[in-house]
Parts: structure tokens; sequence; C-alpha cells
């Protein structure tokens, strides 16, 4: 039987995969497929750079994806042209955050045929436009993606602005949900499925576009990316009551990713840290599980808080470390995932401040952990 490291190695190798070839398809200014995971409005849209709009991609959506074609669009964009949001009533849609429709002032028609709108689209994301170059109504719609993308609200909105990051282009990104033959939404799984049968009918022609799905983009930002790099504030060690005198005392400020960590605190004893001799513990206030590293020949100390589930072994596949069916954040992450991601901060941290001239995996083969089983999670990261 394969271990439980080569399975999620493998995992998170094949998410890895699919984030690079959808973001290289993106930044060239190809059309790509992002879908959700299921659980929440089980859809998947086509996308596209908006500095890349064309008629024909324009058309490709209109025609053939058939659903409402938006933009997404950065609130700092947003804020800097000008567009309004749309008002909301009771019972609306009140997690999108819709604009008011708009059309470019100058070099279009009536603003409705694919070129118009594929010049709106493109103005959009011109550095030099301001909200003189725009007007109101329109044929184009925007939509303001929450700021701190998929760790704020994991919707294809913010899927498409984790995109334009990882491709260095503007926040602005057309997005377009796919509709089947009978004009129902089509559903991620379909497209996932590496059933390639029938590929070149005009009822699958999105089967050779990459796919991408919200879960991927989500865990490659919290396992790969720098982007949202954990806070470690420090904390005067004489204003701690404890039991040796620490050289340094930091406390983890989790800013966004405050629903994916848990409380966690950091001292050291000395100026040279070796794996071997860190001290992990993982308490509830009530009991705690330590490494057995004793505390009078510790290097440093990790502690890391949990409610409950202190022990609770990491899920082996990607879908199920959050339940994303929720509309907004990401507080059903499981809570042997959020230990783990927690360590991860904690140790990148560590490894960091003691100048460790070997590789991560090296550090950890030396560490010994309070819960044996997230050795393997850990180490698929530290591969990525």
């Amino acid at each position: 039987m394969p271990s439980a490291v080569n399975s999620h190695s493998r995992e998170l190798g094949a998410m890895r995969n699919r984030v690079q070839r959808a973001v290289q398809a993106f930044a060239q200014g190809e059309a790509i497929l992002v879908g959700d995971d299921g659980r929440r409005e089980n859809e998947a849209d086509l996308c596209f750079h908006a500095a890349h709009a064309t008629p024909e991609l324009v058309n490709m959506a209109i025609r053939k994806a058939c659903g409402l074609l938006c933009v997404s669009v950065s609130h700092e964009l947003a804020d800097r042209l000008g567009i309004a949001t749309a008002p909301k009533w009771p019972g609306g849609m009140a997690h999108t955050g819709f604009t008011l429709s708009i059309d470019a002032r100058n070099n279009i028609t009536s603003g409705i045929s694919a070129s118009d709108r594929a010049h709106t689209i493109r103005l959009l994301a011109d550095s030099n436009a301001t909200h003189h170059d725009f007007l109101s109504p329109g044929h184009v719609f925007p939509v303001r993606a929450q700021d701190g993308g998929l760790l704020a609200r994991t919707g294809h909105t913010e899927a498409v602005m984790e995109l334009c990051q990882l491709a260095g282009l503007p926040g602005a990104a057309a997005m377009c949900e796919i509709l089947d033959t009978e004009g129902e939404a089509l559903r991620p799984a379909s497209i996932a499925s590496e059933n390639t049968q029938n590929s070149g009918t005009d009822n699958n022609w999105w089967r050779s576009l990459p796919y991408v799905s919200t879960v991927d983009l989500l865990w490659h930002r919290l396992l790969c990316s720098q982007r949202t790099p954990t806070q470690w504030k420090a904390v005067a060690p004489e204003s701690l009551e404890h039991p040796r005198t620490p050289k340094n005392v930091w406390r983890m400020s989790t800013q966004f990713e405050s629903d994916v960590l848990v409380p966690c605190s950091l001292v050291s004893y000395s100026n040279e840290i070796h794996p071997s001799q860190v001290r992990v513990r993982v308490h509830n206030g009530f009991r705690e599980w330590t490494n057995g590293v004793a505390l009078e020949s510790a290097h440093a100390d990790v502690s890391v808080l949990m409610q409950h589930d202190c022990t609770l072994a990491s899920p082996s596949h990607l879908a199920d470390f959050c339940d994303l069916s929720g509309k907004e954040g990401l507080r059903g992450t499981h809570m042997g995932v959020r230990r783990v991601l927690t360590q991860l901060r904690a140790f990148d941290f560590l490894i960091r401040e003691s100048q460790w001239a070997g590789s991560h995996s090296q550090w950890l083969a030396e560490l010994k952990l309070p819960v044996e089983c997230d050795r393997d999670l850990l180490l698929a990261a530290w591969q990525l």
C-alpha cells in the first residue's frame, strides 16, 4: 500500500501542475476554465484576462459559455475608476459585489457587440484609463472582488483575482458561467473528468481548455505562495512568567489566514536552534501533547493552542481540507489541517531565524512532532 506521504505528495503535486498550466495560459491571453469544489455554487466559468479581451474570446463567452459575462475587478481598481457598487434589494445576492454596468465612452457603437464589449473590458485593465473613459449604464458588468482573495471569499470572483496575482497582471478578468445544452449550469465534475470522449463536438468545446478549481488556487496560495506572509509579533520576554528566561518571544498574527490557522506562540532560548531540540506542544487548556523534548534542554518552544480535536489526523484528499459549501470564509477548515498549517508557518519562521543551512526536509527529519501523522503533510507541502 502506498504511504500517506506519497498520497499527499501526488495530490499536492497535481494541484501545483494544474495551477501552473492555468496561470501560463491565462498570462498568454488564452481562455481557461475555473470551477468551484462542487459544494458551493457547483458551477464552472470561462475566464480570460481583461487586457487580452478580443472579439473572438467575448464571442466564445456569449455563444458557447452562454452565462452572464462579467468582469471581476479588484477593490483598488474599482475605486480608482469610480465604479459604484450596485444597490442591493432585500433577498438579493448579498455575497456578490455587482457594480453598476458600464460601457467605454469612446470607440464603440451601441456597446453590445462582441467587439464593443471586448474594447470596454480591455479598457478596464488599461493603467491610463480614468473614470471619464466610461459611461453607465452599459453592457459590461464589473464585479468587485473582496480584499484578501480566496481567503476572504471562496467565489469565482476572487479566484480570478488570484490568477491575476499569480500571472503578474492587473486586477481585472472576464468570467462567464458555462451552461450545458439544456441551459443548466455545467458542473465542475464534468469538466474535471479525464474522459475526453467526443471532445471534438460543439457540446464539448471546453475539453481542450486548461482547468483549475477554487480549491486548487486556495491551497496553492496557502502552501506555495508567500503573498500573505504570517506576521510574528515580538513580545517582551520579561513580561512573561516563564520557568526559563527566554531570549525572544513571538506571537502569531494571522491577518487574512485567521480561519485556517490556530493561535501559536514561539519562544527561543538559544541563538542556535537545532530542530532536534525544538519543543513542540499542542494543547487545549486542559490537556497537552508534546514531542518529548524537555523544557530544560530545549533551544526553542512552539506552542499551538486548539479548542478541540487536538490530535485529529488531516484528510488525505485536498477537497476534504475545508468544507467550502458556505458562502463566505474558510471557517469549515479541518482542524487537523489548521494544526499542520500553523506548524508550517511556525517552522518556516524558526528556520529563517536560526539561519538553518540545510533543507526544510532535513529540518523535518530532525524534528520530533507531538502528532506524528502531521509529518506526511508537512513534508509534502515543503516539497512543492
